[in-house]
């Protein structure tokens, strides 16, 4: 499930939304979007951007901007508990533990 645009300005940026940003801002430029001026003026903030908001207002004015459609980041799976020791592992230590016990006890009483 995809995230709405409104959930991303507060993420940082990562290196791949700043090229995703710049080939925008490329493909724009190519096609007579933007000046020679107004593209290394966006380039130079695309390049010290640090939160996804930032990468958004330089490509807002564009065709594919803010990036077209965003990128469907993958869902952190659930917390799983631990598999514990379920009752019959736990009465089969017990009764292992039991049977050394005794067995300790009969080599000792064999031995004095």
């Amino acid at each position: 499930m995809a995230m709405a645009a409104g959930s991303y300005v507060h993420m940082r940026a990562s290196t791949a939304d700043r090229d995703r940003s710049i080939e925008v801002l490329k493909s724009s430029f190519v096609e007579g979007r933007l000046t020679r001026d107004e593209l290394d003026l966006r380039l130079g903030q695309a390049f010290v951007s640090r939160f996804f908001a930032e990468l958004m207002a330089i490509t807002a004015d564009l065709p594919v901007g803010p990036f077209g459609r965003l990128p469907a980041h993958p869902v952190t799976p659930p917390f799983r508990r631990a598999r514990g020791y379920g009752a019959i592992t736990v009465a089969a230590v017990l009764v292992l533990g039991g049977f050394a016990a005794l067995l300790v006890l009969v080599v000792a009483a064999g031995v004095a």
